[in-house]
This record gives structure tokens, sequence and C-alpha cells, in this order.
């Protein structure tokens, strides 16, 4: 895994990127908080099989499946849809990045093959850096094309 913060700046600027066009300012609250959520929940599997467990495709799928349908019937939330894809963006670049430090395990538990992009060490600060510089770039272009 890189960083936890990195994680979470990465996966706060995907979000930005993609619905930063959102006007209420509760909504880019929300947005924010679920993109969090959703790169800091893969590493809850750190002490029953790290990077098996939770760094698969079918534990973001099915989540993001379940929020959606539940804040939809529960909540009515007309923004129900795109805060569980900014909870799956945030997901999904949690895996995305532990795959260039050490691989994940993507078809757990019908396959247990571990992918890996790089074998680049978590801690390494020039990845950490680099990832942080990229997402301040992209939320960059994002305030750049709005206004």
């Amino acid at each position: 895994m890189a960083q936890r913060i990195t994680h979470i700046i990465f996966a706060l600027a995907l979000s930005y990127y993609v619905f930063g066009n959102v006007k209420f300012w509760l909504d880019i609250l929300l947005l924010e908080f679920s993109s969090s959520i959703g790169a800091m929940l893969p590493d809850l599997d750190i002490k029953f099989g790290h990077r098996t467990l939770l760094h698969n495709i079918f534990v973001p799928l099915f989540t993001f499946i379940s929020l959606t349908f539940t804040l939809k019937q529960f909540f009515g939330t007309p923004n129900s849809f795109i805060i569980s894809v900014s909870y799956l963006i945030g997901f999904l670049s949690h895996i995305l990045l532990d795959l260039f430090t050490g691989g994940v395990s993507l078809f757990y538990p019908i396959a247990c093959k571990r992918f890996t992009l790089f074998k680049i060490k978590y801690d390494n600060p020039i990845f950490n850096f680099t990832i942080i510089f990229l997402a301040l770039i992209l939320s960059y272009l994002k305030i750049k094309a709005t206004f």
C-alpha cells in the first residue's frame, strides 16, 4: 500500500476531477467523505490476508451496489449514485496504487494469483510524492476547466 495519506489525496483528487462540477457544498462534502472511506476501507484486511480479502474486484463492486441501493431506498437522496460512484473511485484508486507497490489478488477468492505493475516499496517517498503531485495537477486542471 502507498501511505494512507497518499491513498486519500489521490482518491479525493479523482473524485473531484470526475464530480467537481457539483455546486452544493454539502454534496461536495459527501462526495469527498465517501471517496475517503473508499480509499481507506481496503486496508481493513491488514490482519486477515492483506491484499487479498478486500483488495479484489468483487468487494468494491458488491459494496458499490449495496451502497447505491441503500442510499436510494432509505435516504432517497438524488445524489445517491454520485456518492456511491465517489466511494467506488476511492476504493478502486486504492487497489490501483497497491498494484504499484507489491500487487494485489484481483480475483480472490476465485484465484489467489497476485497481480503487480511494479515492485515499488509502499513508503518510497518519491513514489508517494509523485502520486500526490499528480493528484494536485489533476485538481488544478479541473479547477482551471471549471472557471
